[in-house]
Parts: structure tokens; C-alpha cells; sequence
């Protein structure tokens, strides 16, 4: 049977567990990023095959992507063969360095790569700021050289990934991994669980699209960016909030609500359990109404539902 990680997980000391044969989750903190849990935030996923170990995401710094690593070789002899990122988000990339530097190929979207030139260096030093310079010492955002351009199916250390990009969504470049042989779904930040998802990138419409297509994936289990694991109909609770937040804010901008105004009063309080929705709701809804003003400028009318 497969394994369902609590919520509650420390991330600061977590150890890797078994989901599935073979693959095995390092659980993030349900938290914003602090000095507590050291910024680590997101789900690590460790895939073994018959002759190699694939990555799911680096870690939050140099000294996170060696723990990773030496976390990976106590559960397993193979050598890592490749790391995935999903998404730019500085918890997911900046252990990118430590793989890098055992010359481990590190995989992602053309689109996330562009992102990170542009956005890594802001990300991290916001980062340090958070949990402090010794956590952060030695980091330097190491870019992804294996880059994809759409959706592919790769062979490495003996498994076969299905890698699923469905266009700007949570951020330009967004892409999930999915292994056929076990039927897990590794979302990356397509999915969060109990967590506000950070959509202050997002193309809204594409991305409540890209859920509705891992929905009908023959997936048994999905792996999110941020919090616990869940079956796939847990999809749907993501999808309902990313269309609220854009029918929410469209109604309040129609209205002619003020940003400042419409950031304050657009709330949605099926979702304040969720892990950092009094600070990131009002940032995606912020964000959403700068998106629907540049539409309405451009003279596109038609928004994101």
C-alpha cells in the first residue's frame, strides 16, 4: 500500500519515506520559509532504478542539496543520474550547485532556465534574508543545461518519466513528472495540498486547464510541491481555488475596486486553513488584478476564469 505523509512533517530533520516501490519522499514544512525549518519547504522525491537515482527537485541552498545527497546515497548504492526542476522556486532550485558539481545533469523547461537567469539571484538573497547567511553560505543558483522545450518521455537509470508540460501555468515553464510503473504523480508546484498555491506568476486559465488534464492521468497517488500527499481528486481542490481567486478578483476589478481595495476585500474563506493564505492569498490576488489590468490595456477584454 502506499504511504501518506502527515502534514505536520519537520522538514529541518525530515528522513526520506517510502511512497511506493522504490521511490521515496524527503516531506518539506507546511510553513512559510523560516530560520525554524531553514527555507525547506518543498517536497523532494527520490526515484531508484535498475541503474541510476532520478532527483525531483534540489533543496534550498548548497548545504540542503548535500544533505539531499547524502540522504540518497544511505538508500541507495546506484549513482544519481539526474535532477528534475519543476519550477523555479528558490526551495525547489538552489541545491542545484551541489548536484552540479558531481557533474549530475539537472533537467528542466527552456521557459524555467530564462526564469531563473532572471529571477534566481533576487530569490536567494530574499531567501538569506529569511533564514540567515551560515544556512545560505556556499550557494550560487546553478542553472538546469538539459532543457526541454514541450512535453517528453525520457528513459534514465532505468525507468521510464513521462514529463508533462501544458504551457505557462503556475509559471512559465511548469512541468510534472509522472512514473508510469508506479502510478505517482510528481506534481511539482501544478499541485500544493493544505498550502495556498503561489500563483503570482500564473496564467490562471492554463493552469486550471493543466489540472484538469493530470485528472485524467491513470495516476494513483500525487506527489505536490508543497504539502502532504493525496489521491488525484485532490487536484480539484487546487483548481477551485485558482477559479475563485480569478472570478473573485475579476468581479471586484469590474466593480472598479481599487488594486489596494480589491487586495484587502477579495477573500475566500473556504481556504483560510490552508497554510499561508493570509500571506499569499492577498499577494495572488494583488497580482491577478495587475494581470487583468494589462488585459483590459491591451484591449483582450476576455480574462482568465
Amino acid at each position: 500500500m502506499l504511504a501518506v505523509l502527515s502534514a505536520t512533517a519537520s522538514a529541518a530533520d525530515s528522513a526520506p519515506v517510502r511512497v511506493a516501490p522504490n521511490i521515496h519522499v524527503l516531506p518539506g514544512k507546511v510553513a512559510a520559509p523560516g530560520p525554524d525549518n531553514l527555507g525547506r519547504i518543498a517536497n523532494v522525491v527520490v526515484i531508484t532504478g535498475p541503474t541510476g537515482v532520478i532527483v525531483v527537485g534540489t533543496g534550498t541552498s548548497d548545504a540542503d542539496g548535500e544533505r539531499l545527497l547524502a540522504a540518497i546515497s544511505r538508500l541507495s548504492k546506484q549513482p544519481v543520474v539526474l535532477a528534475i526542476n519543476t519550477y523555479a522556486g528558490p526551495e525547489h532550485v538552489l541545491g542545484n550547485g551541489a548536484f552540479a558539481r558531481r557533474g549530475i545533469p539537472i533537467m528542466a523547461h527552456r521557459a524555467t532556465d530564462d526564469y531563473m537567469r532572471v529571477n534566481c539571484e533576487l530569490c536567494q538573497r530574499n531567501l538569506q534574508a529569511i533564514i540567515g547567511d551560515a544556512a545560505m553560505r556556499g550557494t550560487h543558483p546553478g542553472r538546469p543545461r538539459r532543457l526541454i522545450d514541450g512535453p517528453v518521455s525520457i528513459e534514465v537509470g532505468g525507468r521510464r518519466l513521462d514529463i508533462l508540460y501544458y504551457g505557462a501555468t503556475q509559471q512559465p515553464g511548469s512541468i510534472a513528472v509522472f512514473d508510469i510503473a508506479s502510478g505517482v504523480l510528481f506534481a511539482g508546484a501544478l499541485a500544493s495540498f493544505d498550502v495556498v498555491p503561489d500563483a503570482h506568476d500564473a496564467d490562471l486559465g492554463n493552469w486550471i486547464e493543466a489540472l484538469q488534464q493530470l485528472r485524467r492521468l491513470p495516476a494513483k497517488l500525487v506527489v505536490p510541491a508543497r504539502g502532504p500527499l493525496g489521491t488525484p481528486a485532490r487536484l480539484d481542490e487546487v483548481k477551485d481555488y485558482l477559479a475563485k481567486l480569478a472570478l473573485e478578483t475579476q468581479r471586484a476589478c469590474a466593480a472598479g475596486l481599487s488594486l489596494a481595495r480589491t487586495t484587502a476585500t477579495v477573500d475566500l474563506p473556504a481556504y483560510r486553513g490552508w497554510a499561508t493564505y493570509a500571506r499569499t492569498h492577498p499577494r495572488n490576488v494583488h497580482f491577478q488584478y495587475l494581470r487583468l489590468e494589462a488585459r483590459e490595456l491591451a484591449g483582450q477584454g476576455a480574462v482568465d476564469q
